[in-house]
């Protein structure tokens, strides 16, 4: 967990660290938030938390391949 803590601290935009924790951080009881949960959460659109997730995922693989 603080490696992942680690790596979203890298990521510039708020709401994609906290796409990211709501998503793979976070659990409903048991079960993970699903998309649909985050975006409740959040207040934005299923769509609009996906496209965040996304470019997420591209600017950490960025961060990761630059020197």
């Amino acid at each position: 967990k603080a490696k992942a803590e680690s790596m979203l601290k890298d990521l510039d935009s708020p709401d994609e660290r906290e796409v990211m924790r709501w998503y793979y951080m976070s659990f409903n009881g048991r079960q993970p938030f699903t998309w649909d949960d985050v975006a409740i959460r959040m207040s934005y659109t299923k769509r609009w938390i996906l496209k965040l997730h996304g470019n997420a995922i591209m600017h950490l693989a960025e961060k990761k391949s630059s020197p």
